[in-house]
């Protein structure tokens, strides 16, 4: 997944960039729960996963992320319009 903007973040209602970053979170917590990655909650503007914590397989541990990550990209692009 990609976040494209067509215009300045700043020249946006603050209500439609919320609305926004909520779908974006929602897409990669999907994407990572989909390939065994746990999202962590964070506040603001930020997210954060944790891989690894079933097991102790290191290359198994990586690949779970490379997943994580190819799977947003699936997700398709997010445009603010």
């Amino acid at each position: 997944m990609r976040l494209a903007s067509r215009k300045p973040v700043r020249n946006l209602q603050p209500g439609r960039v919320v609305d926004e970053l909520r779908k974006f979170f929602t897409v990669f917590d999907a994407a990572c729960l989909r390939v065994q990655v746990e999202p962590l909650p964070r506040q603001g503007d930020s997210r954060i996963a944790l891989a690894g914590l079933w097991n102790d397989d290191p290359s198994l541990i990586h690949q779970a992320v490379i997943n994580a990550v190819l799977a947003m990209i699936d997700s398709g692009p997010l445009y603010l319009a």
